[in-house]
């Protein structure tokens, strides 16, 4: 908390989500998106650690700690015939009791050390078993995170527990996505800029919508690019969510493992 405290003093976040990221990869976009941030959420997302079809990882990356060494600096990574097992990362389960399957979230503290100590060699060795054709898009996207100078920030602990009171307030106004998973992962960014009390740049109208009328922020759209600004003078956001229908699920936790400590 005291940490987070002192980042929000020190630093004004812009917060880029899925879209806006992808966009300008491919150079569809409009926003300037060098020197920005973007959640863990984002990042796994944009580098496709996650199979859509089956919910499953697609492939695991390292701790540092885990590894017993810094992340590698060599010019050349060692190939692998099969991804770095899910023991060696860090894990985020969110449990919704019977409402929604848990989920199991890997790496998110680990993709983020890869994206701020620009490891390139150590994560394409992370990828390096995959299809040549795959491996060279996800070489692609993390090269563009690196060119841009993008910091990636781990999904708190703060964020997550925040997540549910959110996503219970959304889904009861909006219908979430097919896939839920990815209906949760923009409440988790969403979650995640209110815990730095930051500016939210987004293109998902659906998204705004929501934080528009349960959330207290600074809203401007440009060029079809939506910012909302949480920062309050006070360093604090304030919400409306206790006007929200949404029954909130005591049952609904979030549990963090080997997310702390030494990196």
């Amino acid at each position: 908390m005291l940490m987070n405290t002192i980042r929000r003093a020190l630093v004004k976040y812009e917060i880029l989500d899925t879209q806006i990221i992808s966009y300008a990869a491919k150079k569809h976009g409009t926003y300037d998106v060098r020197n920005k941030h973007i959640s863990s959420v984002t990042a796994q997302e944009f580098l496709l650690m996650r199979d859509q079809a089956t919910n499953k990882p697609l492939y695991h990356v390292p701790l540092a700690s885990r590894l017993h060494m810094p992340l590698m600096t060599y010019s050349r990574p060692f190939l692998r015939d099969h991804s770095f097992t899910r023991n060696l990362t860090d894990r985020i389960i969110l449990e919704f009791g019977l409402d929604h399957p848990s989920i199991i979230e890997y790496g998110h503290r680990a993709i983020s050390q890869f994206i701020n100590s620009k490891s390139y060699p150590s994560f394409c060795q992370s990828i390096s078993f995959l299809p040549k054709e795959q491996q060279k898009t996800i070489r692609g996207r993390f090269t563009f995170l690196l060119d841009n100078n993008i910091e990636c920030l781990p999904l708190a602990e703060t964020a997550a527990k925040r997540s549910f009171d959110l996503l219970s307030s959304f889904c009861s106004e909006f219908n979430p996505k097919g896939n839920i998973r990815n209906t949760i992962n923009d409440i988790l960014i969403l979650s995640s800029t209110l815990d730095l009390c930051a500016t939210l740049v987004t293109e998902d109208s659906v998204l705004n919508r929501f934080a528009v009328r349960y959330l207290d922020g600074i809203w401007l759209e440009t060029n079809g690019v939506i910012q909302i600004d949480f920062s309050t003078p006070d360093g604090t956001t304030r919400s409306r969510l206790s006007e929200s229908k949404g029954y909130i699920n005591r049952a609904w936790r979030a549990r963090f493992q080997n997310y702390h400590g030494k990196p």
